[in-house]
């Protein structure tokens, strides 16, 4: 027979709780009190107006009776009503901190049993896998390492800080892009090793600190966060602390010493090295620096940061207490309650409510994260498994685990009105967001402006390039000279055939007096060979000078690096093209293959950059059937400050020692027709881009699409460069 308190009764207030003996109980500031539980080990704060109400529960008085005993002597003004007592006591009973002990109780002679309360809170997203003790041995080092929290040692940091601070502004551009070495997964064995050290001189931190002010550290072990090991140390009994101050320095002392890793690290680190020192450095910094203060230092997760801001802004347990506030706000608004008095101050009120929109707000923005990357990876398996995520993310109670409901309060009509108001604002935006997921999505893709067709002018004639006379985008006439060449040797060559020309003249008259036909015939043979060996080598010679066979636009870049330059016969030495005939190169995604394949010779819109309505139309003239990485024109690359992220190619840099990037994903090439008048409206090399009228694709696939892009650019990590979009 197992005795228990009833949350079914009629009455609960006229319960009677005796609070366990053995607690001890320490005030906190001048509202608060510390409930240690020796048993446990945990630590509970209340209110000065709970403590008044839990010193009466001695088992003699009801919980009404101790209400009222607490009121008369605390004042009505700090007194608990009937609802906050009962729900007072049944946090008792699930904390195991009172025992139910009159006769409104129930005989569970039949039925399940209660089960414990670590198997109703039990969480696969943080599994602890052990602990132990560690009191003695952080005794021991706390009379060897208590000089960590000396003032000297918070100068050196600070002299540390403004050092690193000053080299980090001297080299900002070099570390813009090292934050994605952290995803890149060829790293992720290297950074996981020095992560993991990293949390053991974090956790040492916060163990030792607490020591060195003479709170006991009963457990310390491992946790599995999302599957990953994490050490931690059980720091709580820090709450014995009077001086708030005390407790910022022991929440504050694992990114302490991490940051002071981080600043040495990248004080000692040289700029554009590869040696492996100054990797481990790379690594220090971004994961001792930017993660400690990004994950660490957010006030909106229950890590450092959080209790730090709890503990600044003089509100305790913070995060509960902001979570109950968003439950009345859902109570108020949804459900249709009036809202209940409240003695809280202004500005407790106020930081409590903000700090329950704030975390929140941060919960759910990472949960649609964490489930837009699992739709993502497994598409609609990913959406279900995002399910069980989210229950145990949001910590919604499993089915028969749900505390009893209570009493929240009454609903007016003025309530009734509001909650239909308020859910059908919330109706209908819920419904006007799935109809724009489920809508017909906005299908485009980057394009570059190319002349077509292209006139390339070859070298007729090997030589040394002596004079350019035009550059990049200088409009020319036929006949107009654009380079000059010189070919010694071919001058020459040309000089001696006109001699031997002459020469076999000569002696072709001197058989022709002396009747000598055949010899004549002969000559006649050999010179006809060496004209036509002459007029090869005089048009060689006349193709030194490269003239425009057209009115068109030098398209070339870098012509000015040609002079002096030799070149062979055959090499390309400059692009014509006509502006009246110009193309648009277009670069599409292949989840967008379908769609530009079924607009194929049908018109497109054309945007320029920045620009919100389409300037020109153009016919959709091809699509390549196989995707490839390899771009259509080099403007369309990130590097080159364009919107396809891209990535290196290391095996065309070894062997020709010149940089060379490719999409970072397959992608098709599409071409755009532009009539002659839309060709004079644009420049080669213009970035432009180009819009489907009609898709298949809905806004939700589409958001999911970008999602995956994104994840597999942040996995290419440090390799891809990424521009403005995708």
């Amino acid at each position: 027979m197992t005795l228990a308190f009833d949350h079914q009764v009629l009455d609960p207030a006229q319960s009677r709780l005796r609070l366990r003996t053995e607690l001890v109980v320490a005030p906190h500031d001048d509202t608060t009190f510390v409930l240690e539980d020796p048993m446990s080990g945990k630590f509970f704060m209340v209110g000065a107006a709970e403590w008044s109400f839990l010193a009466q529960l001695d088992g003699t008085n009801t919980i009404a009776e101790a209400i009222g005993r607490a009121a008369t002597q605390a004042g009505r003004q700090n007194a608990l009503t009937e609802q906050e007592g009962v729900a007072v006591a049944r946090w008792l009973l699930d904390q195991s901190l009172a025992q139910a002990v009159d006769s409104v109780l129930v005989l569970h002679q039949e039925g399940p049993k209660r089960k414990s309360t670590s198997a109703a809170r039990f969480n696969p997203l943080a599994i602890r896998l052990g602990s132990m003790n560690p009191d003695r041995f952080l005794a021991a080092a706390n009379k060897k390492l208590g000089w960590l929290w000396s003032k000297q040692l918070l100068m050196v940091w600070l002299c540390l800080g403004v050092g690193a601070a000053i080299k980090l502004s001297s080299y900002s551009t070099a570390w813009w892009a090292l934050p994605r070495q952290i995803l890149d997964s060829q790293n992720w064995i290297r950074m996981g090793l020095v992560w993991c050290v990293l949390k053991v001189i974090h956790e040492s931190g916060h163990a030792l600190s607490c020591r060195h002010f003479g709170i006991p550290v009963r457990r310390a072990g491992l946790l599995l966060i999302f599957f990953a090991p994490v050490p931690f140390v059980d720091v709580s009994a820090s709450w014995r602390l009077a001086s708030r101050w005390q407790r910022i320095v022991i929440s504050a002392a694992g990114m302490y010493l991490e940051l002071m890793v981080a600043f040495a690290a990248l004080l000692y680190w040289t700029p554009d090295s590869a040696a492996p020192v100054d990797r481990l450095c790379v690594d220090l910094v971004l994961l001792a620096g930017l993660n400690t203060l990004v994950i660490n230092g957010n006030p909106l997760m229950r890590f450092d940061g959080y209790y730090i801001l709890a503990d600044l802004v003089g509100v305790s347990n913070l995060y509960n207490r902001g979570q109950q506030r968003l439950g009345e706000f859902a109570r108020y608004y949804l459900r249709g309650q009036d809202a209940r008095p409240t003695q809280e101050p202004t500005f407790e009120r106020l930081a409590v409510s903000s700090y329950g929109v704030l975390s929140f707000g941060w919960r759910l923005l990472a949960f649609v994260g964490i489930a837009l990357s699992l739709v993502a990876k497994w598409s609609w398996w990913g959406g279900l498994a995002a399910i069980p995520v989210g229950w145990y993310w949001f910590g919604i109670p499993l089915p028969g685990r749900r505390p009893p409901k209570e009493d929240q309060g009454t609903s007016s009509r003025a309530a009734i009105r509001r909650q239909r108001i308020v859910l059908g604002v919330v109706g209908t935006c819920g419904l006007l967001f799935a109809a724009w997921l489920l809508s017909s999505a906005h299908v485009s893709a980057p394009a570059v402006v190319e002349y077509a067709p292209l006139t390339v002018l070859r070298s007729k004639a090997s030589g040394f390039v002596t004079q350019v006379h035009v550059r990049e985008g200088q409009k020319v006439e036929a006949g107009d000279l654009l380079l000059e060449l010189v070919n010694d040797e071919l001058a020459n060559e040309l000089k001696r055939v006109d001699i031997e020309i002459e020469q076999t003249l000569l002696r072709s008259r001197s058989y022709l007096n002396q009747n000598d036909l055949p010899k004549q015939q002969k000559e006649l043979a050999l010179l006809t060979s060496l004209e036509k060996k002459r007029n090869e080598l005089k048009g060689q010679s006349d193709g030194l000078q490269v003239r425009s066979p057209c009115a068109a636009t030098v398209a070339s870049r870098d012509l000015e690096k040609l002079a002096g330059h030799y070149v062979e016969m055959g090499e390309v030495l400059l692009v014509l093209g006509a502006e009246d005939q110009k193309e648009l190169l277009v670069s599409v995604a292949s989840s967008d293959e379908k769609d530009f394949v079924a607009q194929l010779n049908e018109p497109v819109n054309v945007y320029r950059e920045l620009s919100g309505a389409a300037i020109a139309t153009g016919r959709l003239s091809h699509v390549e059937p196989r995707a490839s990485e390899n771009l259509p024109h080099a403007a369309l690359g990130a590097d080159s400050g364009g919107d396809v992220v891209v990535n290196l190619d290391k095996k065309v840099q070894d062997e020709s020692g010149q940089q060379t990037y490719l999409a970072l994903t397959s992608r098709l090439v599409a071409k755009v027709a532009l009539d002659s008048v839309h060709s004079q409206h644009y420049r080669a090399g213009q970035r432009v881009t180009v819009s489907l009228p009609e898709s298949t694709q809905t806004w939700g696939g589409k958001l999911i699409a970008a999602w995956r892009d994104y994840l597999t650019e942040v996995s290419a990590g440090e390799r891809a460069v990424t521009g403005s979009g995708s």
